[in-house]
């Protein structure tokens, strides 16, 4: 890193308090479990205190426990002044640590800013959201024939079904898909703003005709 012997030293010292291995600054690297491994890689990035800091997929196979940890270490980064480029499949990662995005599809970048910018790149503008019992159908037919309808997302769990539908600002569809909701709703429907999730996957599926 282009350090002295003596500046690597207190650098080491720092970098490893930094990420908080400190106490493990004696162990063999192979006693290092695989989050420990990681914030290492970060550590010995630092040493140099470089401007810029590229992470690769940091919480690829880590424990839950470990993938936060390592999401905390990068906040605290930022909030000490690193600028860090983050590449990512996980999109509630990105949604939580990015001041913006950049949506890469086949080597090409197809939409970049914060959320809401990606979203309205995607075509969707709010979403509409309610939760019905696992056995009551959700009309789903009837929602996709409403215009300005984008997508119609169920998704069942421990006895609920969650209904998601994705509006690209049509006129009056807000009114349309809560009247269309029915009665049977458990809580809402209620709109509120896309997720990175629902703006990528909206991104990079055709709009059906």
């Amino acid at each position: 890193q282009g350090l002295t012997s003596r500046e690597a030293r207190r650098r080491t010292e720092i970098v490893l308090e930094q990420v908080g291995l400190a106490d493990r600054a004696s162990d063999p690297v192979e006693a290092l479990s695989r989050g420990m491994r990681q914030r290492l890689h970060i550590a010995r990035a630092l040493t140099s205190s470089p401007r810029l800091l590229l992470l690769d997929e940091p919480s690829t196979g880590l424990d839950p426990q470990a993938a936060r940890d390592l999401r905390s270490l990068v906040r605290s980064l930022v909030d000490d002044g690193a600028a860090i480029l983050l590449t990512t499949h996980d999109m509630r990662e990105a949604e939580q640590l990015a001041d913006r995005v950049a949506v890469i599809d086949h080597g090409h970048m197809v939409a970049h800013g914060g959320v809401p910018e990606i979203a309205r790149s995607a075509g969707v503008t709010s979403v509409v959201s309610w939760q019905v019992p696992a056995d009551s159908a959700a009309p789903t037919g009837a929602l996709e024939s409403i215009p300005g309808v984008r997508a119609v997302v169920t998704s069942e769990r421990n006895g609920i079904t969650t209904v998601d539908v994705l509006l690209s600002g049509a006129p009056g569809s807000v009114a349309l898909v809560r009247a269309a909701a029915g009665p049977a709703t458990l809580t809402g429907p209620a709109e509120r703003p896309a997720t990175l999730e629902e703006a990528y996957l909206a991104l990079l599926e055709p709009v059906a005709a």
